[in-house]
């Protein structure tokens, strides 16, 4: 798995903690004032929420900015000496070798 679907997954697991922290702090005054439970979700919710949305913001900055740079090319786009048969071209498109080829010019 690359690193940019694993910092998603991971934000993806702190957005989840945001919504819990938010249902706890509107549920805990519901509870009653007298409830030790409601005044705990009335602390605790909005704690939740704020460490969700500290991961969240963190793990996706992970996945922008520790992206692996583009692989540059072995050989730049033309033709050269087919793999297969010394006797052709075979034209290379900077990343594949191509099926077009041609046949080799005869030395000087």
């Amino acid at each position: 798995m690359d690193l940019k679907r694993a910092s998603t997954r991971v934000a993806l697991a702190f957005g989840i903690l945001i919504v819990i922290g938010a249902v706890a702090r509107i549920v805990g005054p519901l509870l009653g004032p007298g409830s030790y439970v409601g005044r705990d979700m009335v602390i605790l919710g909005p704690a939740l929420a704020l460490l969700g949305i500290v991961g969240t913001v963190i793990s996706l900055l992970i996945g922008v900015v520790t992206r692996p740079a583009p692989l540059k090319p072995a050989a730049p786009p033309g033709w050269y000496t087919d793999p297969q048969d010394a006797n052709l071209l075979r034209y290379f498109d900077g990343s594949t070798w191509t099926h077009r080829t041609a046949s080799r010019p005869p030395a000087p």
